[in-house]
Parts: C-alpha cells; structure tokens; sequence
C-alpha cells in the first residue's frame, strides 16, 4: 500500500502526499520491498530538491520584475516636496 502511495505521489508531485508517507513509519516483509522503498525515497528526495531549485528560481524572477517595475514607475512627489 506505502509503495503506490509513494508511486502515485511522485508522479503527481504531491509534496503534501510525500510528507505523509515519509512521516509514516515502515515495516518490511522481504528485502525487496526495503530496496524498493529506499529507491522511492531516493526519488522523492531529488523531486523535493528540484520543486525547491524551481520555487527559488521564481522568486528570485519575481523579484527582480518587482526591482524593475518599481525602478520605471513615476515618483510621485507630495506636496511637502513642493516648492512655490
């Protein structure tokens, strides 16, 4: 059951999903389901590192868009900056 949980988390990229089973302890019957399950976990591992290189990449862009937009928007000025 762990094992196509994990499957089907994967594929999806159900970061919420992963979580779950990680936290859920394992209980193994042969030495091919802790094999397989070591596998899975080595995968969900690269998965949440490249979701986490992706979400910094975009923020880092959305940053610089905010640094860009506020450098070409008008300065207002207000009327204590005014001079008569």
């Amino acid at each position: 059951m762990w094992h196509k949980e994990m499957q089907i988390a994967l594929v999806e990229k159900d970061t919420d999903k992963l979580a779950e089973l990680i936290q859920r302890p394992l209980e193994f019957e042969t030495l091919e389901e802790m094999q397989s399950a070591q596998y899975l976990l080595a995968e969900a591992a690269k998965l949440l590192r490249r979701l986490q290189n992706e979400t910094s990449t975009t923020m880092k862009k959305i940053k610089q868009n905010i640094d860009f937009l506020s450098a070409t928007q008008d300065k207002s000025t207000s009327k204590l900056d005014k001079r008569f």
